[in-house]
């Protein structure tokens, strides 16, 4: 019977060996590692990466080997390069010069009763006044003989209706400080005659220098703002526009 127990404690030792698991997998990994290169100074920002990884595991009846991704990447950052001058105070162009002996336009209608005005008006704005507006009826009555002796020629047919535009503007502000208006424009059927057009553009050119010189001069004859606003956009258009097409067409 002893016998017996022996052989059946040996054939149960073989049996729990047939089913003893394999042995155990060692797994090894290799952590990822990005790799940067840093962005030169001479703004082209290179940047590298690459990525590996490696896995390997092991069983007791195979062999399994990975490799990761590996890449390279570059980007280029935008590149520009720009120019600029600060204000220094100084004109990007020469300011014009024109000249100032040429004589100003008879005044037809200066020395008006005022005996009755009543308004806030300086004899010397009411006079800047009346030396504004008579030298613009002067040049819209030339102009427009010009046009009727030689047909809607240009520059003239353009700046005549500039003129008539100033002139509005003007005889707003005499409303508006109730400084009494001519009747009519004095200088009608007073303006001279011409041989031609491009004469005639050679008297426009005078006439407009004349009229810019004397906008600078009556600004010092008022401090009011709106006055102020009409002599400089007036000055600024025969200045700016009417001088050079007169002289592009003398």
């Amino acid at each position: 019977m002893r016998r017996a127990m022996i052989i059946a404690s040996l054939a149960l030792g073989l049996a729990l060996s047939a089913c003893t698991a394999p042995g155990s997998t060692t797994n090894t990994t290799v952590p990822i590692t990005p790799v940067v290169v840093a962005t030169s100074q001479q703004g082209v920002p290179t940047t590298q990466a690459t990525t590996q990884g490696t896995g390997m595991g092991q069983g007791n009846q195979g062999t399994g080997m990975g490799q990761g991704n590996q890449g390279t990447g570059m980007g280029q950052g935008n590149q520009g390069t720009g120019m600029g001058q600060g204000n220094q105070g100084q004109p990007t162009t020469s300011p014009t010069v024109l000249p100032s002996n040429l004589p100003e336009t008879p005044c037809l209608m200066c020395n008006p009763d005022l005996s009755q005005y009543r308004g806030s008006l300086s004899v010397t704005e009411i006079n800047g006044l009346l030396l504004a507006l008579n030298d613009e009826y002067h040049a819209w009555a030339v102009y427009q003989q010009v046009s009727a002796d030689f047909g809607g020629v240009r520059p003239f047919a353009n700046i005549i209706a500039s003129e008539a535009t100033h002139i509005t503007r003007l005889e707003t502000l005499y409303t508006t400080y109730g400084v009494p208006l001519p009747a009519t424009n004095p200088w009608v059927g007073q303006a001279p005659r011409f041989a031609s057009v491009s004469a005639a553009c050679t008297v426009g050119v005078d006439a407009e220098i004349v009229n810019v010189n004397l906008y600078t001069r009556l600004m010092d004859s008022t401090a009011r703002a709106d006055i102020l606003l009409v002599y400089q956009q007036l000055q600024a258009a025969s200045r700016d526009s009417h001088l050079p097409a007169f002289q592009r067409c003398a």
